[in-house]
């Protein structure tokens, strides 16, 4: 299980209840609440968007109608299932058109290990999170998701799906063969029906609610968000950045209220058009006006005051 006021590897510290983070989610404004249904109830009504994260065993009837019952009063939920975990939630994934593939991706590399996959945002996230987009996949950043799971998606399904985070297209696989990556190299063996290319590791879900909008994101990872995976550092040679993507997620989530952003909007007219003459008079204007200048007057205030 994931927790939240714990500080293990694997538990969900750091973005939540993290107090010496700037970005966590009690610090940008949210209250943050841990819910057992292992007794069954609802999800209150006051909860305004809930995390589902890496459920190991199937969700009894009551425990996947409690899940229900708040997405169909329009509350905004937050999957995050991980590789192996299809049995235990493509029965709550599907009720949204979406599914996990068996196996997990793999992207083998020469220093990391071969599950570890770093996904890029995708342009089409940006119809949907524009703050996403000019933070994340204009600045060239990465999602590090170490053992992660394909995601299916229906075009057609309940909501309107938009993939947010994907894969490279070259070199990465759904391994399928192989139960231990880190002590079996996986090779893709396309007789097993294991292709290279790009794969959906995250994506976004929206459809009208009543008179607002209802937002569901699904990741294929749940370590992306991890105590570990927010603070490890690694030379991968390409910029990860996991918490500004955590921030972008719950602020797509909140419907732009939290965390307060409080950065200035970029001036519209940022660019000078010189033409030729003008950079002719320019230079001019520097280089000899205004120093024959400085040193007229110079001579003039000398002597005025030699005179004195």
């Amino acid at each position: 299980s994931r927790e939240v006021y714990r500080g293990a590897d694997r538990d969900y510290n750091a973005f939540t209840v993290g107090k010496y983070q700037r970005h966590s989610l009690e610090t940008a404004g949210f209250d943050v609440y841990e819910m057992d249904f292992s007794q069954g109830g609802d999800i209150p009504d006051d909860i305004d968007m809930a995390i589902v994260a890496d459920v190991a065993r199937p969700y009894d009837s009551r425990q996947l109608q409690a899940v229900v019952r708040f997405v169909e009063r329009g509350g905004n939920l937050l999957v995050m299932a991980d590789a192996g975990r299809g049995e235990a939630m493509n029965p709550l994934l599907e009720k949204f058109g979406v599914r996990l593939r068996d196996g997990v991706l793999v992207q083998p590399t020469d220093d990391f290990a071969p599950d570890l996959i770093v996904a890029k945002p995708t342009e089409a996230a940006a119809s949907v999170m524009p703050e996403f987009k000019e933070k994340l996949t204009d600045a060239g950043l990465y999602i590090s998701m170490p053992a992660c799971a394909a995601l299916d998606f229906d075009e057609d399904g309940p909501f309107k799906a938009t993939p947010l985070l994907c894969t490279d297209s070259r070199g990465v696989w759904v391994e399928t063969q192989s139960a231990d990556v880190d002590e079996v190299a996986p090779t893709c063996n396309p007789a097993a029906g294991e292709r290279e290319g790009s794969y959906t590791t995250a994506v976004a879900l929206e459809r009208m609610c009543g008179d607002r909008r209802q937002r569901i994101l699904v990741f294929g990872d749940a370590d992306c968000f991890s105590n570990g995976e927010m603070t490890i550092q690694r030379e991968y040679g390409k910029l990860i950045e996991n918490y500004s993507f955590a921030v972008e997620c719950f602020r797509y989530l909140s419907g732009g209220e939290y965390p307060v952003t409080i950065e200035r909007r970029k001036p519209a007219d940022t660019e000078i058009t010189v033409s030729e003459g003008g950079l002719k008079f320019e230079k001019t204007l520097f280089l000899f006006l205004l120093p024959v200048l400085l040193l007229v007057t110079s001579v003039c205030i000398i002597v005025i005051r030699r005179r004195k």
